[in-house]
């Protein structure tokens, strides 16, 4: 037993040794220095057809200054002016969903997932090359309902919002960066 230890452990140090093809560089051509966002367009549905707000105010704003913070955190682009910016990204804000996600036993809502989905496109601004494109990237959140669960795990719809916010930034950057 030892000795299967011993060749084990001995094998996880050849592993690391060798290096498991992990960077923190990106994928983005070395060509590509400043980004410029563009202010997004909203084309979200205001009611849904039972007359039930389905929007939060200025949601296409918050998304777009999101993005651009974790493109600032991230550090690969760095911003510029659109008439001197590498690349361009265009948003559209196309939906917001809110779903419920899990039940009691009494078929209550106890939880909900929040969806924002945007169409993305990002262009070389030079020749309008596009560089990718993204019909409908999503971020998501999710919350439970207060009175279903204790009050210290209970959250909000803003709250679960600012969390589909963040993650949809997050996917932009790792979707530009890494191009995965």
């Amino acid at each position: 037993m030892k000795r299967l230890m011993g060749f084990l452990i001995a094998l996880g140090f050849l592993s690391a040794a060798a290096g498991c093809g992990y960077t923190t560089a990106g994928a983005l051509p070395s060509n590509y220095h400043t980004l410029w966002v563009k202010n997004f367009e909203n084309k979200v549905q205001f009611t849904t057809d039972v007359g039930q707000s389905n929007y939060f105010p200025l949601l296409e704003v918050k998304a777009h200054d999101a993005i651009i913070r974790r493109f600032l955190f991230d550090g690969h682009l760095k911003g510029a002016h659109e008439d001197s910016a590498d690349l361009i990204l265009t948003g559209v804000l196309k939906s917001y969903e809110k779903k419920p996600l899990r039940f009691t036993d009494n078929e209550d809502v106890q939880e909900y997932r929040v969806y924002i989905t945007v169409a993305l496109e990002l262009t070389e601004r030079e020749t309008g090359k596009v560089v990718w494109t993204e019909p409908s990237f999503t971020g998501e959140g999710t919350y439970l309902l207060q009175g279903t669960v204790s009050p210290n795990v209970a959250g909000s719809e803003q709250g679960a919002v600012d969390l589909a916010i963040q993650d949809l930034a997050n996917r932009v950057v790792e979707r530009t960066i890494e191009n995965w």
